[in-house]
């Protein structure tokens, strides 16, 4: 069965099927190539990229191959074999890898495809990490709320959302660089959507106070969002005010009704006093 072979043997049965079906016009353009493409070279950095046409024809079989089964056992191989590759190959296979990441086999996160091998095997483009990188590459190209794809604060893995991992990135030197224009065009369903993701960010992550990161820079440089701690801010200190005047009110009224009855106490008590010392000597004088 085609899920149990190897998956380098895999991807050279595919690369055969794609060139046999190319037109003999396109196989003339990839003449200097075939004797490699035969055969894919022991090492990734061998692979040549020099020709566009060869790069098209890759992506082709790549894009047949993304959700194809291989062993689990496999999949290190093929990610071991990837991880050696050149900054050329690195660069043409991870342009690649984002329609991989548009598959359900990527979604629904299954370990034992080819696309997991080449992807979050071999170039580690699956972390959190490096998906909140490529997150805050795309954020710092848009000018507009209307650039932000729709499902961008709506996509995760599991419960942990990918923008709060990478409004936690530290914000590059280029990210919106003008913050007035980006906010000023903004509608309300988007400052709606915006603000919400903001709540999130500042209920959930630790870094949320941190100038630094992404998502202090867009929530409170760029869209404006109160995000001072708490006890900085004017409504905290005019409660506290508000509280502490209360309490010494309470504690006047407190004071004072205590000494009143005190006082009024001791009077009486004087008095009892004065008449117990008048009965006194009445009954020495009859005696």
């Amino acid at each position: 069965m085609m899920g149990q072979q190897q998956p380098m043997m895999v991807l050279n049965q595919q690369i055969q099927i794609e060139l046999r079906r190319i037109s003999p016009q396109r196989q003339n353009m990839l003449i200097q190539h075939m004797q490699m493409l035969s055969q894919l070279p022991d090492k990734c950095s061998e692979i040549p990229l020099t020709d566009p046409n060869l790069g098209i024809f890759l992506a082709v079989v790549l894009d047949k191959l993304w959700e194809r089964k291989i062993p689990f056992d496999s999949v290190k191989e093929l990610g071991s074999y990837i991880s050696k590759c050149g900054s050329k190959q690195r660069e043409f296979l991870e342009m690649q890898c984002e329609q991989y990441m548009t598959t359900k086999s990527y979604k629904n996160n299954i370990a034992d495809s080819f696309g997991y091998g080449v992807c979050c095997e071999g170039l580690k483009m699956c972390t959190l990490e490096a998906i909140a990188q490529k997150y805050v590459k795309k954020f710092s190209q848009y000018k507009t709320c209307s650039d932000i794809p729709p499902d961008f604060f709506k996509e995760k893995r599991g419960k942990r959302y990918y923008f709060l991992a990478a409004f936690e990135v530290k914000t590059p030197s280029d990210f919106i660089e003008d913050k007035e224009f980006f906010a000023s065009k903004c509608t309300l369903k988007e400052k709606k959507e915006i603000e919400e993701a903001c709540n999130k960010f500042n209920e959930n992550s630790a870094k949320s106070e941190d100038q630094g990161v992404v998502g202090y820079d867009f929530c409170c440089k760029t869209m404006g969002h109160n995000c001072r701690p708490f006890y900085t801010q004017i409504w905290f200190f005019a409660l506290c005010g508000g509280v502490g005047l209360l309490l010494m009110g309470i504690i006047a009224v407190v004071v004072y009704f205590f000494c009143f009855r005190k006082k009024r106490g001791g009077g009486k008590s004087g008095g009892n006093m004065k008449s117990s010392k008048k009965s006194t000597k009445k009954s020495k004088s009859k005696g």
